[in-house]
């Protein structure tokens, strides 16, 4: 049912941060549609899409270039599509034979009998015949060394900070590529009535342009906030997420009023497919592998049932998170675990890995806490691998992430190594990387060639390849060979007035990587994409 139209503000312009990129926001008459289900519009989730604009290169040809955002209203930075350099293209136009025989008109510059893009194209940049080296892109007819900035989504970011910034919680990408964005606001494009702030999941494509915004409204005193998603290749969603009960989705799916936790499984439009809520403590990890989810829930009553499902507790203190396993239908398989926390879940093609730490009796009624991991079957048994990680004298923290049947985990260990890369085939060591204790890890993930990218901040001046160096307070992705050699690192100053780039995640698909930054002192957040050759 559709229930409105927004109409986006006044085009104005807007301060980016570094200072270095140009801005825009939207544009007078850009339109924009939002869809709510259920019982009103002020019960249940709604579903935006529509004309989103901004600039970047486009990897999937044209060119978008990557917009900013100002502290003030609405400050989403949207994405446009740009006219530059369409005078000088236009001198460059000449037919080029057609398969049919016929010809076509070249939009940019004709090498070969080919019609290239001498801005993007590394066999020619600049020019006919000038190639990038191995390993170099082209960027606006420059080659470069390294990944170059794409594009570039803001969410409230500016200064001063102030309450109604957007915040994130999960950074995602879908088996064709795109990126999931998951957090909350208080910007109009959030609200409806009645409503103090927005949760939302917005889908970006590959330009950085909106196609789907999916808000879930909070109220005074009853609110369901998404944490993460996971996407399949059918466009379907999952979503795992707190609740503050009774409330209601839609007309058919409502939350009681003892929930705190919900899984949910989403149609592509938005609407509710099923929901899993529970009394449970979410936490915001969810993968998908094989048509089988897997998320985290804390929870410290034994036994505990989930979905007439009893989860199996192993005999440690404090509360459990366990590991559950659910169809993408919403039904619970299986539920295990005992970590008193999670810093990380992966799913590989035969089995799940969580991070998490234990508590370890000393005596005399006192406790410590050590990481360690939690293996299981796809059948939620007990595996035995990763024993390598207490190499490192018991790690301090843990991340974990999958990529084309490979295993990674990043270590931070109590011996002098900092953090380490840890790569495992069938569960066993195959090699370590040395990072150094110069950084500090926040992110790993890896792609479908089994290559492992890492992000975080620099805490001293750091190089990964002799060649680039950081300096300390910026921003890092680095990215790894399959046998651990560096192939670039990438780094990102904080503006003047911050004190430094916190990188909060990394995503890969093909020739993008995505990342979601922020700075200090700055309120919001931004996501941009990388492009790697």
């Amino acid at each position: 049912m559709h229930l409105g139209r927004l109409r986006a503000a006044p085009a104005r312009a807007a301060a980016d941060p570094s200072g270095r990129h140009p801005v825009a926001e939207r544009e007078e008459g850009a339109m924009r549609w939002m869809v709510c289900w259920g019982m009103s519009v002020a019960l249940g989730a709604c579903a935006m899409g529509g004309d989103r604009r901004g600039t970047a290169a486009d990897p999937d040809g044209g060119e978008v270039r990557g917009p900013g955002a100002d502290a003030g209203g609405d400050a989403h930075s949207e994405p446009v599509a740009s006219d530059a350099g369409a005078d000088a293209a236009a001198d460059a136009r000449a037919p080029v034979d057609a398969p049919d025989g016929g010809s076509v008109t070249c939009e940019h510059r004709v090498c070969g009998g080919e019609c290239v893009d001498p801005r993007l194209d590394p066999r020619h940049c600049g020019d006919c015949d000038a190639a990038c080296g191995a390993g170099e892109l082209c960027d606006e007819g420059a080659c470069h060394v390294g990944p170059v900035e794409a594009w570039r989504v803001d969410y409230g970011l500016g200064r001063p900070a102030t309450p109604g910034a957007e915040q994130l919680s999960d950074l995602a990408v879908d088996p064709s590529g795109r990126p999931y964005v998951v957090g909350r606001g208080r910007a109009p494009r959030y609200l409806t009535p009645d409503a103090v702030a927005g949760g939302f999941v917005e889908g970006l494509d590959r330009a950085g342009r909106s196609r789907l915004l999916h808000v879930t409204p909070m109220f005074e005193g009853t609110s369901a906030l998404p944490l993460a998603v996971a996407v399949g290749a059918d466009d379907r969603y999952y979503v795992v997420g707190s609740v503050t009960g009774p409330y209601v989705f839609d007309a058919t799916h409502s939350a009681p009023s003892e929930a705190h936790a919900y899984v949910a499984g989403y149609e592509p439009d938005g609407t509710m497919r099923w929901l899993q809520a529970s009394s449970t403590t979410p936490r915001p990890q969810i993968d998908l592998r094989a048509g089988e989810l897997y998320t985290a829930l804390r929870h410290q009553d034994r036994p505990y049932e989930l979905g007439g499902v009893r989860l199996i507790s192993e005999d440690h203190s404090g509360c459990d998170i366990y590991t559950v396993a659910m169809t993408t239908d919403g039904a619970v398989r299986w539920g295990r675990g005992g970590l008193g926390s999670g810093t990380g879940l992966a799913a590989a093609p035969d089995h799940v890995v969580r991070a998490g730490f234990e508590s370890i009796a000393t005596g005399g009624g006192f406790f410590t806490q050590r990481h360690a991991l939690e293996v299981y079957d796809r059948d939620g048994d007990p595996l035995s691998g990763y024993r390598a990680l207490n190499d490192h004298g018991g790690a301090r923290s843990t991340a974990v992430a999958e990529g084309g049947g490979v295993v990674y985990l990043a270590v931070l260990g109590t011996d002098d190594a900092g953090w380490v890369i840890q790569r495992y085939v069938d569960r066993n060591l195959e090699w370590e990387r040395q990072l150094g204790a110069a950084i500090a890890l926040s992110d790993i993930t890896v792609d479908d060639a089994g290559r492992v990218y890492a992000s975080g901040v620099v805490r001293d001046g750091v190089s990964f390849d002799g060649v680039s160096r950081g300096a300390e307070d910026e921003g890092f992705v680095v990215a790894l060979d399959a046998t651990g050699a560096t192939r670039w690192s990438w780094f990102h100053a904080p503006p003047a007035d911050s004190l430094n780039t916190r990188i909060r995640e990394v995503e890969v698909s093909g020739a993008l990587v995505y990342v979601w930054l922020e700075y200090s002192r700055y309120g919001g957040a931004r996501v941009l994409a990388l492009r790697q050759g």
